[in-house]
C-alpha cells in the first residue's frame, strides 16, 4: 500500500498563487498510479480541512470552491495532525509533501522539537517528507526545522508550480514502485525557481 498526504498552505499570502498552487497538485495526482491513495489537507489559522481522500483514479481536480486563502501559517500543528495520520495509517510507503509560502507563525500546540522527533519517526521508517516552498525563498529553513536534508526541499517559482510538480510525479511513482529516494539535486533547483521546466531525480 503506498500513500501520498498532501499538506497546502491556504493562509492568506497565497492568494497570489493560489490557481496555480491548486493546478499543480491536480496534475502531480493525475500523473500518479491509478491505486495510489491520496490525502489532500488544507490549513491556516481558521482551521485545517481535509478536502480529498481518495485514489489518483477517483481524484476530482482541486478549486477554489473548496478552498481559498486566508489567516495566518499554523504550520506546526498542523504538519503534525497530518503526521500522526501517517503514522497510524501504517501504509507500505509514503509521501509526505507540504507545499508552503512561508514560514510558522501560529501554532498552538506543538512546538518545533515536537514535530521534528515525529518527521524523524516517519523518515525511520523510509516514508519520504518533502518540502516545496511556492515562491518562498525561505523553504529550505523551514524544511530544515522538520530535519529535512537540503535534497529534500525545493524552491519552485509560481509560474513553474505546474512543470515541476509533474516532474515530481515521476519521483513519486519510482519511490512507490522500487524504494528509489526522492532526491531533489542543485540543479532540479535552480531549473524550479527560475521558472524553466524541472523534475527530481
Amino acid at each position: 500500500m503506498s500513500n501520498v498526504y498532501i499538506l497546502l498552505d491556504r493562509s492568506g499570502s497565497m492568494e497570489s498563487q493560489w490557481k496555480e498552487a491548486l493546478g499543480s497538485i491536480n496534475g502531480y495526482v493525475e500523473e500518479l498510479p491509478a491505486k495510489t491513495k491520496i490525502m489532500l489537507a488544507t490549513f491556516d489559522s481558521n482551521g485545517y480541512d481535509v478536502i480529498r481522500s481518495t485514489t489518483a483514479k477517483e481524484w476530482k481536480s482541486v478549486t477554489r470552491e473548496d478552498a481559498h486563502p486566508r489567516g495566518g501559517t499554523p504550520l506546526f500543528d498542523s504538519a503534525m495532525r497530518m503526521m500522526q495520520r501517517i503514522d497510524e495509517d501504517k501504509p507500505d510507503r509514503a509521501v509526505f509533501v507540504v507545499m508552503t509560502d512561508g514560514e510558522e507563525n501560529s501554532s498552538q500546540k506543538f512546538r518545533q522539537a515536537e514535530v521534528k522527533a515525529m518527521a524523524d519517526k516517519l523518515r525511520s521508517k523510509d516514508y519520504e517528507v518533502i518540502f516545496l516552498g511556492a515562491n518562498f525563498d525561505k523553504v529550505g529553513d523551514t524544511a530544515a526545522a522538520f530535519g529535512n536534508a537540503p535534497n529534500k526541499w525545493m524552491n519552485i517559482s509560481t509560474s513553474n508550480l505546474g512543470d515541476t510538480m509533474r516532474g515530481l510525479s515521476a519521483t513519486t511513482t519510482a519511490y512507490m514502485t522500487t524504494g528509489a529516494a526522492m532526491n531533489f539535486s542543485d540543479v532540479d533547483k535552480a531549473k524550479a525557481v527560475s521558472g524553466t521546466n524541472s523534475g527530481s531525480k
